[in-house]
């Protein structure tokens, strides 16, 4: 044999022999590389590194990506159920958010076996509109329950321990497509304990918004020049007052609790960038409320299951908010989080209710967005 061949032969050796010891891992590593990125560009998450015993990364769990088609029969061969529970008080945002509701029932192409509406009123418009409008609406999905007071101990407590609840404010101005679904893909991860959407008009996540550029904090910096008119003069005037000034990161952060220019310009922003198809300036992925302390935020929208707090009585001296955001997270040495892509739109606070709110005409921008994505709504 000569030289060259003698010398190929043993390179051909050589590459066999690594390839023996590497291939395997090297084929592992490129598959787990290519099943990540598949993952990521369907709104689903994934590690190249193992899991381990920490707050935030209990079990993880083979998951189908929502956008696939194994999702739903996955959820149904699992034997996942889940309801919606909404805290009823104000039939002329219910108007609003009964559309979203709509379509995300098991018979749409949803995940919702069931709506319960929490009774939280005694006006009696409220409670006949909704005995004679909005229940008959739905009566195979809708029901309704009273809760005496704000001691919600025994309502939470009354919970199916194997059901998994998605909760809502009435005041719910925007549910985002496959937004409830997005929020049950993380909880079923295990990931966090109590899971909240990525809600406009959040006394902790505004500031995250207004961070990542997706609504301006100064008169100065851009806006007019990315906005369009629709909303221009609207946006600019409650610029005007700088209310962001001394914004800061905290769950009761004056400016996104109280203040009517902050409100205002997290539902304009929100409905310019929804009108410019550019909703991802939102997207962060997710986010640990207590990744670096345990406190509280706000649950406008969380999803959870029922023996997470079924089995956990509340002290009836602290908010409902105080126990499942804060207490009961720190007691199990549990994170809780935000999903970026489960957008959902809170409507305001008490005090930006009692600032004005409802005379900004944003309710009826949402009712007008509502009706174009959802369909005509209830009469009212």
């Amino acid at each position: 044999m000569s030289r060259t061949g003698l010398r190929g032969s043993l390179h051909s050796v050589t590459a066999s022999a690594w390839l023996a010891v590497l291939g395997l891992p090297v084929l592992l590593a490129i598959g787990m590389f290519t099943a990540c990125w598949t993952g990521v560009s369907q709104h689903s998450t994934c590690s190249l590194l193992p899991s381990y015993n920490s707050p935030i990364s209990g079990r993880i769990m083979d998951l189908p990506p929502v956008n696939s088609r194994k999702w739903k029969p996955w959820l149904s061969s699992h034997k996942i159920r889940v309801a919606a529970l909404i805290f009823y008080g104000r039939r002329e945002y219910v108007r609003i958010l009964n559309g979203y509701i709509k379509q995300n029932l098991l018979k749409s192409g949803g995940v919702l076996e069931e709506v319960i509406w929490i009774v939280q009123t005694d006006n009696p418009r409220d409670i006949a509109w909704l005995n004679n409008v909005l229940l008959p609406s739905e009566p195979e999905f809708y029901t309704s329950k009273i809760v005496e007071g704000k001691n919600y101990n025994e309502h939470y407590q009354s919970l199916d321990p194997d059901v998994y609840y998605v909760k809502l404010d009435d005041d719910t101005m925007y549910v985002g497509e496959q937004a409830i679904d997005m929020m049950l893909h993380e909880k079923l991860r295990d990931r966090f304990f109590i899971v909240s959407a990525n809600v406009i008009n959040h006394s902790v996540l505004t500031w995250i918004h207004a961070g990542m550029g997706a609504m301006h904090t100064h008169k100065n910096d851009g806006g007019r020049e990315i906005l369009g008119n629709d909303y221009d003069d609207l946006l600019m005037r409650y610029l005007d007052d700088k209310p962001f000034a001394n914004f800061t990161y905290g769950p009761l952060e004056e400016c996104s609790l109280t203040s009517l220019e902050c409100a205002s310009l997290c539902h304009f922003y929100f409905l310019q960038n929804q009108a410019n198809k550019q909703l991802e300036r939102y997207n962060f992925h997710f986010w640990d409320f207590h990744a670096f302390s345990y406190n509280r935020w706000s649950i406008n929208a969380i999803l959870f299951k029922g023996s997470d707090l079924s089995n956990e009585p509340m002290d009836p001296k602290f908010s409902d908010e105080v126990f499942i955001s804060w207490t009961l997270p720190q007691k199990l040495d549990r994170h809780c989080g935000a999903v970026g892509s489960a957008l959902i739109v809170h409507l305001a606070y008490g005090m930006q209710r009692d600032a004005g709110i409802g005379e900004t005409g944003i309710v009826q921008h949402y009712e007008n967005l509502a009706a174009k994505l959802t369909g005509r709504l209830l009469p009212r």
